[in-house]
């Protein structure tokens, strides 16, 4: 596997997502499937489907891409405080997005609120973070590290995992812990610590969904609620967010090189940021196949934006 597979893969990926759209727009998949459920696996399917055919044909290749190693008890606990010392950049972001845009995780409650807890705790806390994990942080960053870096894809993976949502607010706040999940399990050497902090994240939103809301009109009234709020509320609230996210990013760090070292990975944290040296020659990391995928989904995002302010 390499730069170049990853990247058709991904345009693969982009390309079926504007298939399913097309496909979900002129018809009516609620006639055989309940619609969000269907919708939600298919999505799901989409990401590794591309991706999976990359896979060694070794149980060891597969471990080792995919970074399936086990890890301490105190590894895990580390992984879920560098969580909580990340939420506030994240919450800045979705924050600043508000701004031009609406909360798209709301929206999605109306379509939850009305199906069992348990399905969509699956969905969302379950099958999503495995799924999106094992493709981003397991089989995308490793193609994306035969290049020779370390940080750049990191960076880069998490843009591309921010895209996928194909919304400007959830890619604002998906692309930045995107982003810390890949240096977590750079960190740690495993994808279980990145797998943890999503299952938590996205099992503690649908929980709190679920306790807040009692039904579809109290979710369109807090949504008409916050349409309600000047841009400018969410733009201020936002920035003071990311000033408090920026500041705890200093322990979220620190945290990461205790990961490190409790993992018995000596220097791992400090060669993530290391500069290249001059004898160093890196591989090209945008691919045209790349570029492609990152541009259809990209013009998702944007006319998503522009369809909501104008329309």
């Amino acid at each position: 596997m390499n730069v170049k597979s990853v990247g058709y893969a991904y345009l693969a990926i982009a390309l079926l997502t504007v298939l399913i759209n097309v496909i979900a727009a002129f018809t009516r998949p609620a006639a055989l499937f309940d619609e969000y459920v269907f919708i939600s696996i298919l999505s799901e399917l989409i990401i590794l489907m591309p991706l999976m055919a990359l896979l060694p044909g070794t149980k060891s290749g597969v471990l080792k891409m995919l970074r399936i190693k086990k890890i301490k008890p105190t590894t895990a606990l580390l992984s879920v405080v560098y969580m909580i010392c990340c939420y506030p950049i994240a919450i800045s972001m979705n924050m600043i997005s508000l701004s031009v845009t609406s909360s798209r995780a709301v929206e999605m409650v109306t379509e939850e609120i009305d199906k069992p807890f348990a399905l969509i705790f699956f969905l969302s806390a379950v099958m999503a973070p495995v799924a999106e994990e094992l493709a981003y942080r397991g089989i995308v960053l490793g193609g994306l590290k035969t290049t020779g870096r370390i940080f750049t894809p990191i960076l880069v993976s998490g843009l591309m995992f921010g895209l996928n949502h194909m919304n400007l607010n959830q890619f604002s706040y998906t692309m930045v812990l995107g982003i810390m999940w890949g240096l977590l399990v750079e960190a740690s050497g495993s994808i279980f610590t990145s797998l943890i902090c999503h299952v938590l994240i996205n099992g503690f939103s649908t929980v709190m969904a679920f306790v807040t809301f009692d039904s579809i009109s109290q979710i369109e009234d807090a949504l008409g609620e916050m349409t309600q709020q000047p841009g400018l509320y969410y733009l201020e609230s936002g920035l003071v967010l990311f000033v408090i996210g920026v500041i705890f990013l200093v322990p979220a760090m620190l945290l990461l090189k205790a990961i490190s070292l409790n993992e018995g990975r000596s220097g791992c944290f400090e060669n993530i940021f290391r500069r290249k040296l001059p004898y160093e020659r890196y591989k090209s990391l945008f691919t045209p196949a790349l570029i492609a995928g990152m541009v259809i989904m990209s013009a998702f995002v944007i006319g998503d934006t522009v369809f909501y302010l104008f329309f």
